[in-house]
């Protein structure tokens, strides 16, 4: 099986320096109390080759606001970041977003 992120998402080249990764489908993995608690969990569905997407409100005003964050991967990952993340289907609420 293929790894890293052309499992589920396209890399686009927007110019000589940037490239940015497209997901699609995505879908919630889980709900942490904070921004650091949800890019922990990142490190380490990125170590396992997973792209992730953070969603969080905090540092858009000022600092830390307390209201959590989501991570969301592809829909087709779901099953292997749930995974490396120790979640079980019981603690899961899946929710879809389109970009």
């Amino acid at each position: 099986m293929p790894t890293g992120p052309s499992r589920w998402a396209a890399r686009l080249t927007l110019g000589p320096a940037r490239t940015v990764t497209v997901m699609s489908d995505l879908v919630k993995v889980a709900n942490y109390l904070t921004k650091t608690e949800a890019e922990t969990a990142a490190v380490l569905l990125k170590n396992a080759g997973i792209p992730c997407l953070i969603q969080s409100a905090e540092g858009m005003l000022h600092g830390p606001l307390g209201l959590g964050a989501t991570i969301y991967v592809a829909a087709a990952a779901l099953e292997e970041a749930q995974e490396v993340l120790g979640i079980t289907d019981s603690e899961s609420e899946s929710e879809t977003i389109e970009l």
